[in-house]
């Protein structure tokens, strides 16, 4: 599977856009931010809009891009035949028949098709279920309403399609956040009322957005069937489908039916489940659940070998077994809770979801696989576990987790104590899991009218377990009426809207009814049960995804390193159970499914020796305007303009454009004056409303200035998203071992190492690695080098510039050089100086230098490709370097805004970070430094100079 669209837009720079990017891009409400995940997912979409939309004849520009990355001309074509024997049978295929009137028909040796380009207008997010796909899905419409208002796309109505009534309430609740606040919010209006809404009269400027359920779409018309036709507007949408699109027959109808109402506008397609090569070649962002995983964000995934069998065939499965089946997800769950910690993490829950929750109304009726598990719950409840069950289960489980400790996703390694575990009694579980003393009888009572059961123990005060199915009414009837006790009612009816909430109940048990359109980050265990092969495929993914978040602290949601205190291997994983083999090897299946054998990462190592505290500088606005950049406009559109804007009064034009008085003073003023202007008569405007727009926000740009001064965290992430493309198993597994190895390096011979290990002061396996680490290596055309100096071990660069199977390395001419005399440099050197120095990507990276861009009138970013940090006792120096010199553009003007950032009376100014005294530097490369005019040769280096890391 290839994402191509993402590998088209990946060195696009989104900070070069200028007015394409969306102000505010982190925030969505009052109290909620996007993650930095969510935020690329927009910064890549902005990115596709303006490649898409900044040419002419945008799909045919967009299909020579995909050919350049080897799709075919006859790539995602639809054929009026599929193959030859439906030719002859004159069988039609489905999709040509509904396209045929739409797009225009190609013909090729005698066979008719629709040319794939035709379809090219449109961008799928994979994310992972549980990465907040709404949230980007609301921010998209966002960016959506603000490139109309600024005439960058075309004007078109937006129409939002989702699977499930509950996913559209969910939606509601999501745009009722959204809204809070805002003086443009998004107002949501049913397909249906489409007619009638036209003809009302619009009081407000929210962003109007029509919804309907996707699988209602059809080409016939009943009472909550909508037909498509009736709503085609000339294919003039811009139509966002949610987890609706996933290769399902009855599915693939309704995808065609979206496909023609987007023709003339763009498709932008959400899901954590993609299946067709168009989907995976138009993702322009994938954050699927390994890369989920991966980043932290969610808990690592442990598929237990043991095996889950449930049948009612005594001669394949005993009694005996399962209730050791049953006792190891218990035992599991006892474990985790009682390393539970107070204020860290959540409370964990167990899930049980079942193929059949009803019993089978056939001659040979079996119990469903709901009772089968409740039977041996209901065993354990009351006493019915021996001794020696429970041990022989247990170390059964232990036995396992010792010797199966790898993730499905990543490099961690699962570990627990030991010694904790056997000391877990039976009566632990009593009370962890059925929150009881003693053992007891199971009584239930209603939660939900007809859709929830509690749990409870006669021995307990507070139940333990919640049944969320479709008919519970009828679960109670067929299963509990006469054989246990109905108690009374509590005050909260609804037990599984309060699950997050709710720490008394440990168990939730059910089918279908809640694989998605929830989510917590409670679940630390799941039970699969009978979940056929198929159905596996299906719903593994989903369901796993209902607990794969997670919380340690408040308002932290990624996993904790490594080396903090508080960090908890248990309640971060999430434990899998499968019923027989052949589901568990569908749930590998899906899961391989989400890996991209194409493209792998590989993470590099941070450096743990920084000598000191690494700092760099944070940016703001200023409260005042700097010097406003000339405005480009044609004498004529000026004129227009005028006139235009002295229509109004001035009270009018506050209101119109949200500025201060002060501000719009000053426009009205420039407007008499002319200061601000420069004609040139291309640039032309018929648009006033934009053209208003324009200038408000070019009188509004602020200066820039430096706020303060904070420590690294995770500015610097490149290093962690090493991309390695094409890699057999072999190559891959290599190139890793060389890695390490480079990175283990200690500067020992092998005496001093056997002496270590006579002196038990390191393992034989520490040993070992040190034995065979060295300090470079080569890989292809790779050097693999471990310089102590630098953020990250180790650093990698290429002297080939195109290296094409790998990236985000030092592959640029003048980087490699500057890194080799860096080497020399330090081989030679005897200075007393602390020092270090980190690449910077710019593609990923958040360090940087702000400059006026003065064409566009707005503010970039400047990525200088080093910094380094240097200190000499209090005394404290941050440089940039950036080797490519006066190849960079516009270097000038970045140096003069280096100057302002960083400068008072053309002296650097000096910053305070508890005892630092702190001053920055910018240093560019030149081999000709007689080329670089008078003011900025002092910014100007020859290749061999490294005094900048002196601090006199």
């Amino acid at each position: 599977m290839k994402n191509i669209l993402e590998k088209i837009i990946e060195e696009k720079s989104y900070d070069d856009l200028g007015h394409w990017c969306l102000n505010n891009l982190k925030y969505f409400s009052e109290g909620k931010n996007l993650f930095e995940y969510q935020q690329q997912a927009i910064r890549n979409i902005t990115k596709v809009l303006h490649e898409y939309f900044n040419v002419e004849k945008s799909k045919h520009h967009f299909f020579k891009l995909y050919k350049s990355y080897g799709i075919k001309d006859i790539s995602y074509s639809v054929k009026k035949y599929q193959n030859r024997k439906d030719k002859q049978l004159h069988k039609i295929n489905s999709l040509f028949s509904l396209f045929q009137n739409h797009f225009k028909i190609n013909y090729n040796n005698g066979d008719e098709f629709i040319s794939g380009h035709n379809f090219m207008n449109r961008a799928c997010f994979w994310m992972a279920t549980g990465s907040g796909k709404s949230i980007v899905l609301i921010k998209t419409i966002e960016l959506i309403d603000y490139l109309q208002s600024q005439g960058l796309i075309p004007k078109r109505e937006i129409l939002l399609l989702l699977p499930r009534e509950d996913l559209i309430n969910q939606f509601m609740k999501e745009i009722e956040e959204f809204n809070i606040g805002r003086e443009k919010g998004i107002q949501l209006v049913n397909l249906k009322q489409y007619e009638e809404d036209k003809q009302r009269l619009a009081f407000n400027s929210d962003i109007k957005v029509y919804y309907y359920r996707s699988d209602l779409l059809r080409d016939e018309r009943k009472e909550n069937i909508l037909d498509y036709r009736s709503y085609e507007n000339n294919g003039n949408w811009y139509v966002f489908l949610d987890e609706a699109h996933r290769g399902v027959k009855e599915n693939s109808l309704m995808q065609g039916y979206v496909t023609i109402l987007s023709k003339n506008g763009f498709l932008f397609n959400f899901s954590a489940t993609f299946t067709d090569d168009i989907d995976y070649a138009t993702t322009c962002y994938n954050f699927n659940l390994e890369k989920f995983i991966l980043a932290g964000y969610g808990k690592n995934l442990y598929l237990s070998q043991s095996i889950f069998n449930f049948t009612n065939d005594k001669e394949d499965f005993s009694e005996r077994d399962k209730q050791k089946q049953v006792l190891k997800s218990l035992i599991i769950f006892t474990f985790i809770k009682k390393q539970k910690k107070e204020n860290l993490y959540h409370n964990p829950l167990l899930i049980t979801l079942v193929n059949s929750v009803q019993n089978d109304n056939s001659k040979n009726k079996k119990d469903a696989d709901l009772l089968l598990f409740f039977k041996k719950l209901e065993e354990i409840a009351e006493g019915s576990i021996k001794d020696d069950l429970f041990n022989e289960t247990k170390d059964e489980l232990q036995n396992e987790l010792k010797t199966y400790t790898n993730y499905i996703f990543g490099e961690e390694k699962f570990y627990f104590d030991s010694n904790l575990f056997k000391n877990i009694k039976l009566k632990d579980i009593l009370n962890a899991v059925f929150n009881s003393k003693t053992n007891g009888k199971i009584s239930f009572l209603e939660g939900e009218k007809g859709k929830e059961i509690v749990l409870q123990l006669q021995t307990s005060e507070t139940p333990f377990a919640l049944i969320k199915i479709g008919d519970a009414k009828k679960f109670i009837k067929n299963n509990l009426d006469g054989k246990y006790e109905m108690t009374g009612s509590f005050d909260s009816k609804k037990y599984f809207d309060n699950i997050n909430k709710n720490k008394d109940i440990n168990l939730l048990l059910g089918s279908r009814s809640f694989y998605e359109g929830w989510d917590s980050n409670r679940p630390n265990i799941i039970n699969m049960i009978n979940i056929g092969k198929q159905d596996a495929k299906k719903y593994a993914l989903q369901s796993i995804g209902r607990g794969i978040r997670i919380e340690p602290k408040t308002g932290y949601r990624k996993r904790l390193s490594l080396n903090d205190p508080d960090k908890n291997i248990l309640l971060e994983t999430l434990f899998v159970f499968a019923t027989d083999k052949n589901a568990v090897k569908a749930i590998i299946e899906s899961i391989e499914n989400e890996k991209n054998k194409e493209e792998q990462e590989i993470s590099l190592f941070d450096n743990l020796n920084k000598p000191f505290d690494l700092l760099i500088p944070i940016y703001a606005d200023a409260n005042s305007r700097g010097k406003i950049a000339k405005f480009n406009i044609s004498c004529e559109s000026l004129k227009d303009f005028k006139n235009y804007i002295f229509s109004f009064d001035k009270n009018t034009l506050l209101l119109k454009t949200q500025l201060s008085k002060h501000d719009l003073y000053y426009l009205l003023d420039e407007l008499i004056k002319g200061d601000i202007f420069q004609i040139k008569n291309e640039n032309t405007y018929r648009d006033m409303e934009m053209l208003l727009k324009r200038l408000t926000e070019h009188i509004s740009v602020k200066n820039k200035v430096v706020s303060g001064i904070k420590e690294v965290e995770n500015e610097i992430i490149h290093f962690k998203n090493i991309k390695v493309i094409n890699f057999s198993d072999e190559e891959y597994t290599s190139f890793k071992r060389k890695v390490i190895n480079v990175k283990d390096f200690e500067m020992m011979d092998k005496k001093e190492i056997e002496e270590k290990y006579r002196n038990h002061e390191i393992s034989f396996e520490e040993a070992t690695i040190l034995y065979g680490a060295s300090k470079e290596d080569s890989f292809k055309d790779l050097k693999i080098k471990k310089i102590a100096e630098h953020y990250y071990l180790p650093l990698i660069y290429s002297e080939i510039e195109k290296v094409e199977y790998i990236k985000h390395i030092i592959n640029v001419k003048s980087e490699v050089r500057f890194i080799e005399n860096l080497e020399k440099y330090i081989k030679n050197s005897e200075s007393s100086n602390q020092w270090m120095f980190s690449k910077i990507d710019e593609s990923l990276d958040k360090i940087n230098i702000p400059y006026f861009y003065k064409k566009e009138n707005i503010y970039r970013n400047f990525f200088p490709d080093f910094i380094f940090w240097v200190k000499k006792g209090f005394d404290y120096k941050i440089v940039f370097v950036d080797p490519k010199g006066t190849s960079n553009a516009d270097y000038q003007n970045k140096v003069d805004e280096f100057e302002k950032l960083f400068f008072e009376n053309n002296e650097a100014k000096v910053f305070k970070y508890k005892n630092y005294n702190i001053t920055f530097d910018l240093k560019l490369i030149a081999n000709d430094v007689n080329s670089v005019g008078e003011k900025y040769k002092n910014y100007w280096l020859g290749n061999n100079d490294f005094s900048f890391l002196e601090i006199k």
